[in-house]
Formats: structure tokens, C-alpha cells, sequence
């Protein structure tokens, strides 16, 4: 009963898909980068490619497999003296299991096991009886760590990589259970343990476990909706969102098999220019943006989108003409890597698409707003604004465009009785008006609905100079009056309801008088005040009730409430965080930085400085760049400023400055002034001197992505160490924790690399290596630092990254280095020399106890000598005495 039920939806599925598929491609277009043997790939025929474990990129190629850290590429080739490289060259599949190990089978029948840890291949030599070069298609490993392999001609494999052994499974007529074809073009292996092998003559369900003889084949069946829509099988793709659904590529359209039930749904394909295989697809990459289901899907014409929640298909085709077009229309398998960025291998090279590069100008989140911009490509646009019928009016140097709503959609024409001119900037008049400020041909007036054009020279007779006809602004304002801003000769104002016209110029004697006479913009704030911005003399406010009379807030040397510049390029007004407040502040961009003026008392027509409460953001502050050419507040109340480096958000509730570029998407570095204008939608548009810009910026958003950080190389004096017997690295350096040097090899080298593929050369990193730095040190791009003569001892070098939007993240990666000291700094030589000193000591103490002893001696034989001399003495004395009494006695007798 539940079959039946689940049989029953997916018919009507089907009926669904066929009901309301549009066949329809349109022609959008998206920018892609592109990578060759010029960049460092060893051959431009890429076969497959997948990512590893790590973040490693690998694609197998005509010559050599090549990785890709986002930066170079190391290529891994045959080396007849090097039994541990790859067989060959010629690599076509390529997978890789659950222990990080990659395998990759190549065009003449070998399948080689590279060990990422030990930088070494092993292979085994597929054998076949049908042919001598047995071409190995496709590598599944399944759950059991089995080897499955699909060859070009010669079956299905399976591998005992211990033995060496495989078992061959190929098609027989005579027997109904056979595999349907040779040719196996991919292997999938679905939730029940069964696995899907897609030829070039059926699908076939393999179970090895339940028999390992007996196939199931599923083939097309015209006249049966639910079988599938072509028995030639390019490429067959597991849902990430369903468990039991495939993504089944065929030669004539996609088929959707739900595993469970074994039912099958088309997809037909459109192809209304019939190109040659037009009709075909191969893999299916799913993702979700903005809640919208999406499906890219390669073909051998080229790459196709498919927007399954609005039913939308674009085609992507090469274009020898643009660079940034698909390198090539065989589209040979496609990946998206963590990092969210779509790479597509073609016979040709590489291509690589990355969200990142549409945050700007994608058509293809705004279908209902496409736009023709290859008639603006590479124009200065320098105004934009909208007429109250809602046409959409860009002038360029090279003409007026306006927009053609047609359906829904935008297509851009030029008005061709100003198809030279140099527009500068542009004003909706009343009804059916516009007002147009050109540079060298003065102001022009155009009724777009009587196709009436007329120019207006209004200074004629009050000014000689030929700089009236240099209108670098022009607005209209709330009281039917028009305001002309000269490049010059200062500032007009024309009343259309009755003529009159009115100029002010600067007056050197006149304190009041109009700070400079170069206007580049002209602003009424909601309380109905006309700001003029010069380019020389700062910000004027005009007194209307005192004609002729102009405030001045300009930059003053020392002050700290003054301007940051006197150069005023563009200035616009905080309208959604200010709603209830009396204070108005305004926006002013100039030469050197972001002003913010918060006006008190902001009723009055009459301000003076004092009332005026002045911040500036300079390139200090996260601005990328101190000219502030545009500015525009989106629907939150933030600021989107045009530059002369990108375009910078500016996050009021964050205080942030948030920069775009190129890499972005963004169209142009060098922005225009007050070149920008926002639509009902949020929809906002900035011109540059190189193009169009149009976003949302609800949908730009910073990337969260935190990308691994490797060490990718190391080196001692210059010189890259080796995985191998007998080296210091045991393991590549990207699998290694800890290294050992002695004190001879003090010159030491580390490269990395953070693996975000969005915008690689954005990254920067920061490394230190503690027990020696202080703290961590930001080396920019830079990705690679050299340590010499460090004290011998232990050490961790450590670094991080950003990922491609500049956001900093926990991605540290570390190694210990160890420095062993000579051996005459070892600990067993420290222990000998203090010996040897405990041992002299003791000899100088047992010399110095000997010598104190002979000295005693010699004192005391001295002594004793001394004593015998006294005795001697004493008896000669006493002799003497003794003889001179008996002589005295003797005489006296």
C-alpha cells in the first residue's frame, strides 16, 4: 500500500515536471575564471577532479595529476627511477576513501593509491582479456572498503588491494543477468547497500552482498514515462537533500530515481538552437540559495542551470570572444568545494565559478529585472536617475540610455539624437520631462513622450564664459525649480513656472557669496534646504529667505568640528534611522572621507556652525579609500558609498566599513560622482567609469566559510625537505605536528596557504612563532617567512588566516619545532664540564691542602731548627759560661 501511494505521487511528479517545465534558455551570462597550463596546470585535458579531506583540490589530466592549494599547483608525473611515484601519466579517474588516501586510475589500466601522509603511490595493474589498455572510467570505495572499478571497455572490477586479486563482472548476451554494457560511466552506492552502475546500455542495480552474479537492468522504454530517458548514462549524482533520490544524466535529458521504490521522473532538457549533444547531461551539483533550489548539471554543451523552484534553465557556453566565458563546451565533470566555489573540467583547461563574484550585478537573482549590459560594457556612466513612469534614464560619455520595460523585464536603448554626447548628470523633470547636464554642450531639455529635444543655454547674456556649457549637476526641486550646478561659473536656479533665472557666483569681498564656483552637487534635505557642494570651497547652504546669502561649512585647519575636505563630491541624507527624530543628518562625501553632520534644531531654515555636529571616516576608520564619489542609504538605513576603490557598506548599527571589489563582482574600481540611484525595490544602482552596478543589498552578505590553513611547504636554506627514509620530515609537511632541526640547519622556511578558492589572492594571514615573537604578526598575502639562527630549544610556529572576505577566523594551524644545541651545548657535555670542575676544584683544593700541609712543615721544621740553633746556642753559651767560670775559677785559684 505505501508503494502504491508513493508510486502515485511520483506519477504525478512527473506529470507536474512535464506540465509545467519551460523551454526556455536565457540568455544570461556569468563571469568565469579560468586555469591553464599558463597558470601551472601540467595539461589542459582535465578528465575529473574532486577535493580532499583537508581542502586540497585534484585533477586528474592527460599528463600528470595535478593539486591545487588555490595558489600552485604541485603536479605528481611517473619517475622510471622512482618505484613510490605514480605509474603513469595519462590519469582519468579519481576518488578518494575514508582514511584520506586518493585513488586514481588512469587511461592504460592502472590504479594507483597515493598515501598523502607518506607522499607515496602504490598501483595494480588492472587486467583485462579485451583489451591491452584497459582504461579505468570510474573508482568507488564502498562501505566495506571495497574497490570497485569501472573501465572503458572491459566491465566492472572489484580489487583485493592485499592480494592483488580482482574479479571481473562483463556483459554476456547469453546471460540475462550479466551487467547491461562494458562501458561503466559512473558507480553510486545508495542506502540499502546496493550499488548503481551507470553504461553506456542501462542502469544496472549491483547487491554483492545478497548475489554476485545477478544484475538488475533498467533501461528507456518510449512508450513507458517512468523509465528512464535515455540508455546511454553520462553521470549519476547522489541528493544531498534526499537520501533516496539519484541524479541520473543521460544522453537525451535527466532522470530522477527515488532507490527505495525504483521509480523514475524526467526532466526534458531544452535546447532550442539544437546544438550537438544539446539535449545530454552528466553530474548534478544541488544547492539552496536564497531558499531557491538549484541544480548545476555538465554536458558536452556546456554547463546548465537549473532553477527547480521556478523552473528556470540558463545555459553557459564558451565564447572564443570573452575571456570570462567557459573555457570550453565539454564539460567533462564539475565539484563544488566547501568553500562553495563550482570548478568544471573541460578539454580545455579549467573553469571556476564562485558566488562571491555575483554579490554584484547577478541577472540571475533578478529575472525580473535583466538587464542588457553589454550596450553599457566598459561606458562611463556618469548619472542615473528615474523618470515618474517609471523608465530608468543612465547617461554615459558615450550617450543616453533609458529603459524599455518589456514584460517585466529591462532592456536598454539609446536615445540617438544624444548618441555623442558627454552626459554628466541627469534630473526627472515634471511629467514627461528630463533634464540633461552634458559636458561641453550645456543643458538640454527632453520631452521623452513627444521625443522633443532642446537645449537651454539659461546663462546666455549673463555669462560670457564657455564653461556654461559644462553642467556638472543638475536637480529639480519640490517648488518647480531647477538647479544647475556649472563646472565654472557657479549656480543657477531656472523657475520652470515662470522663467525667471537666477546666478550666483563667488565674490571674493562677499562672506555670504557662494563658497566656489565649481558645483558638483546639488541636494534638498526633507526640511526643504538646497546643499551645494563645491569642488574647492566645501558645503553651502542657501538662505532662501535672504537671496543671494550662502552658509559655509568648509575644512578648517586645526578644528574639530570642521569638514574633512573642501572638496564636496557627493551628499545625501539618513532618512530611516531619523524617522520621529528633529535632528537631521546629513551625508558628505568628499575627497577625504565620510562627513557626518548631525544638524540640531533642524526645523530652522537658518543654521549656523554651532549647530552643526561634525564626524569624519577616513581609510584609518575601515574605508578603503578616502574619495567618496556616491552615496546611497539602502532600506535599513545603511550607506552604500561608490569610491575610488570599489564599493564600501557602511553598517550604521555596527559602525563597520565592509569593501567590495572586483573580485565581488563589482563592475570598475574608479566611481562617479553622486552616480547612484535606488528603486522602489531595493534594487540600487552605482555607475563607475567601466560599467553599470545593480544589487540588492539584502542578498549581499559576508562569508562565514573558515577555511583550513596548511603548511604546505618547508624548507631549509632555500631548499624544500622531503618526505622520505633518512630525512627530518617523516610525514608531508601538511601531516606532520612536530619537526626537529639541529643548530647547523638554522635557516628554515615555512610556505602556507588557507584553502578558500573564492578570491585566494584576498587572504590574509598572520603567524608567530611563540618562545621566540612577541605576538602574532599580520604579514598581509604573504604566505611565506623565513626564521634564521634561533637559540636552540622548543618552539610552536603558528598561523591563521582570513577567508576570501577578509573576515578573521579560528583556524589556527601549529607545529613544534625543536632545535637540538651542538654537542657541546648538550646536557651530557654540561655534566662532563661540571665534573671536570667539581674534579679541578677538588685538585686545587687538595693541592692548596698539600701545600698549606708542606708549608706547616717547613714552618715547623724551620722552628725546629730554629729551636736547635737556640739549644745549640744555649749549650755554646752555657759551655762558654761554664768554661769562662772554671777559667775565672781557675785563675782565681
Amino acid at each position: 500500500m505505501i508503494s502504491f501511494y508513493r508510486t502515485k505521487y511520483f506519477n504525478l511528479l512527473l506529470i507536474f515536471v512535464f506540465i509545467n517545465l519551460q523551454l526556455i534558455v536565457n540568455a544570461q551570462s556569468i563571469s568565469f575564471n579560468r586555469l591553464s597550463t599558463n597558470n601551472g596546470l601540467s595539461n589542459n585535458y582535465v578528465s575529473n577532479l574532486i577535493q580532499d579531506r583537508l581542502g586540497f583540490l585534484w585533477f586528474a589530466t592527460d599528463d600528470g595529476l595535478n593539486r591545487f592549494d588555490g595558489y600552485d599547483f604541485k603536479v605528481f608525473r611517473n619517475n622510471p627511477s622512482d618505484k613510490s611515484s605514480i605509474s603513469d601519466n595519462s590519469t582519468f579517474a579519481i576518488t578518494e576513501d575514508d582514511s584520506g588516501r586518493i585513488w586514481i586510475g588512469t587511461k592504460i589500466g592502472y590504479l594507483n593509491c597515493y598515501d598523502p601522509v607518506l607522499d607515496k603511490f602504490t598501483y595494480w595493474k588492472i587486467e583485462s582479456e579485451i583489451t591491452k589498455d584497459n582504461s579505468i572510467t570510474n573508482i568507488h570505495i564502498d562501505k566495506k572498503f571495497n574497490v570497485w572499478i569501472g573501465t572503458y571497455r572491459s566491465g566492472l572490477y572489484k580489487l583485493d588491494t592485499k592480494t592483488g586479486k580482482t574479479v571481473n563482472w562483463i556483459h554476456k548476451k547469453e546471460d540475462s543477468k550479466s551487467i547491461s554494457n562494458n562501458y561503466i560511466s559512473s558507480i553510486v552506492e545508495d542506502e540499502f547497500g546496493n550499488l548503481w552502475i551507470g553504461t553506456f546500455n542501462g542502469l544496472n542495480q549491483f547487491n554483492p552482498n545478497k548475489s554476485n552474479t545477478h544484475f538488475v537492468k533498467y533501461y528507456f522504454d518510449k512508450n513507458n514515462p517512468n523509465s528512464l530517458s535515455d540508455n546511454i548514462i553520462w553521470g549519476i549524482a547522489k541528493s544531498k537533500s534526499e537520501k533516496n533520490k539519484l541524479w541520473l544524466g543521460t544522453a537525451n535529458g535527466l532522470t530522477i530515481l527515488n532507490t527505495e521504490i525504483k521509480n523514475f521522473s524526467r526532466i526534458s532538457i531544452p535546447n532550442p538552437d539544437n546544438m550537438q549533444l544539446g539535449n545530454g547531461t552528466g553530474t548534478v551539483i544541488e544547492e539552496i540559495i536564497d531558499g531557491e533550489n538549484i541544480i548545476w548539471i555538465n554536458s558536452y554543451a556546456g554547463m546548465l542551470r537549473y532553477n527547480v523552484t521556478k523552473n528556470r534553465f540558463d545555459r553557459f557556453l564558451s565564447d572564443k570572444e570573452n575571456p570570462r566565458s567557459l573555457t570550453s563546451n565539454q564539460v567533462n565533470n564539475i565539484i563544488k568545494d566547501r568553500s562553495g566555489v563550482l570548478w568544471i573540467a573541460t578539454d580545455n583547461g579549467l573553469s571556476y565559478f564562485s558566488q562571491k563574484s555575483i554579490k554584484f550585478n547577478n541577472s540571475l537573482l533578478f529575472p525580473s529585472k535583466n538587464i542588457d549590459l553589454n550596450k553599457l560594457d566598459k561606458l562611463n556612466i556618469k548619472a542615473i536617475t528615474k523618470s515618474p513612469d517609471g523608465t530608468l534614464w543612465i547617461g554615459t560619455d558615450n550617450g543616453l540610455y533609458f529603459s524599455n520595460n518589456v514584460n517585466g523585464k529591462l532592456f536598454l536603448k539609446k536615445y540617438s539624437a544624444l548618441s555623442s554626447e558627454n552626459i554628466w548628470s541627469l534630473t526627472a523633470g515634471n511629467l514627461n520631462d528630463l533634464w540633461i547636464g552634458t559636458y561641453g554642450s550645456g543643458l538640454f531639455h527632453l520631452n521623452y513622450k513627444t521625443n522633443q529635444l532642446t537645449g537651454h543655454d539659461i546663462l546666455l547674456g549673463i555669462i560670457k564664459s564657455s564653461s556654461r556649457n559644462f553642467v556638472k549637476s543638475v536637480f529639480k526641486d519640490d517648488k518647480n525649480n531647477l538647479w544647475i550646478g556649472y563646472w565654472g561659473v557657479g549656480l543657477a536656479k531656472l523657475n520652470l513656472s515662470t522663467g525667471k533665472v537666477q546666478n550666483w557666483l563667488h565674490q571674493k569681498d562677499n562672506m555670504n557669496s557662494l563658497s566656489h564656483d565649481d558645483v558638483w552637487t546639488i541636494y534638498q534635505d526633507s526640511k526643504k534646504r538646497i546643499w551645494i557642494g563645491t569642488n574647492g570651497g566645501g558645503l553651502n547652504l542657501y538662505d532662501e529667505s535672504n537671496v543671494g546669502k550662502f552658509s559655509h561649512f568648509s575644512f578648517k585647519e586645526g578644528s574639530k568640528n570642521s569638514l574633512s575636505s573642501n572638496n564636496i563630491y557627493s551628499i545625501a541624507e539618513s532618512k530611516i534611522i531619523t524617522i520621529g527624530s528633529r535632528n537631521t543628518i546629513l551625508w558628505v562625501g568628499t575627497s577625504n572621507g565620510l562627513n557626518r553632520l548631525v544638524i540640531n534644531n533642524s526645523d530652522s531654515k537658518n543654521i549656523s556652525q554651532s549647530d552643526v555636529e561634525v564626524t569624519f571616516y577616513t581609510t584609518k576608520d575601515g574605508l578603503t579609500d578616502n574619495s567618496i564619489k556616491s552615496i546611497i542609504e539602502d532600506e535599513n538605513g545603511n550607506l552604500w558609498l561608490g569610491t575610488s576603490s570599489g564599493i564600501t557598506l557602511f553598517d550604521l548599527s555596527k559602525n563597520t566599513f565592509t569593501n567590495f571589489s572586483t573580485s565581488d563582482g563589482v563592475v570598475g574600481t574608479d566611481f562617479n560622482f553622486t552616480s547612484s540611484f535606488k528603486l522602489n525595490d531595493n534594487l540600487i544602482f552605482i555607475g563607475s567609469t567601466a560599467g553599470l552596478n545593480y544589487f540588492n543589498p539584502n542578498r549581499i552578505s559576508q562569508s562565514s566559510y573558515k577555511p583550513a590553513v596548511v603548511l604546505t611547504d618547508f624548507l631549509i636554506f632555500n631548499n624544500s625537505v622531503k618526505a622520505e627514509a633518512n630525512s627530518i620530515l617523516s610525514k608531508n609537511i601538511f601531516n606532520t605536528d612536530e619537526v626537529t632541526l639541529s643548530h647547523k640547519q638554522n635557516v628554515f622556511s615555512f610556505q602556507f596557504a588557507a584553502l578558500d578558492y573564492n578570491n585566494p589572492s584576498s587572504i590574509k594571514y598572520a603567524y608567530k612563532m611563540e618562545g621566540f615573537d612577541k605576538g602574532w604578526i599580520q604579514s598581509g598575502t604573504r604566505r611565506f617567512i623565513t626564521y634564521t639562527n634561533l637559540n636552540p630549544g622548543k618552539y610552536t610556529f603558528k598561523v591563521k588566516s582570513t577567508n576570501s572576505d577578509g573576515i578573521w577566523n579560528s583556524n589556527e594551524t601549529s607545529l613544534a619545532v625543536i632545535i637540538t644545541p651542538p654537542w657541546w651545548q648538550t646536557g651530557w657535555a654540561i655534566l662532563l664540564y661540571f665534573i671536570v670542575f667539581v674534579l679541578g676544584v677538588w685538585a686545587i683544593f687538595k693541592f692548596q691542602n698539600y701545600r698549606t700541609k708542606l708549608q706547616h712543615e717547613l714552618k715547623f721544621r724551620e722552628l725546629e731548627s730554629y729551636h736547635l740553633r737556640e739549644i745549640e746556642q744555649m749549650k755554646s753559651r752555657f759551655f762558654a759560661n761554664l768554661s769562662h767560670e772554671v777559667q775565672n775559677s781557675a785563675d782565681a785559684d
